[in-house]
């Protein structure tokens, strides 16, 4: 139930008040998980799943929302 109000929330682009929500700047980033994942670039779908991928930002161009880590 929590998942469909924070849904509206973020559809209403007021999900930066949950407190599961945080947000970082950064003009480079890297993101590892054990279980491979397969990413979305500017339309673009990866052939494969990747474990790692690294981000190159230009500045003030990309906002990018991440849940926060499960306790």
């Amino acid at each position: 139930l929590k998942a469909f109000f924070s849904l509206s929330k973020a559809v209403k682009g007021r999900h930066l008040s949950l407190r599961e929500v945080q947000t970082h700047r950064a003009e480079r980033f890297s993101i590892y998980s054990e279980e491979p994942f397969f990413v979305h670039s500017d339309g673009e779908l990866s052939d494969y799943p990747l474990n790692r991928i690294e981000v190159g930002v230009l500045k003030r161009k990309l906002a990018f929302l991440l849940p926060k880590k499960a306790s």
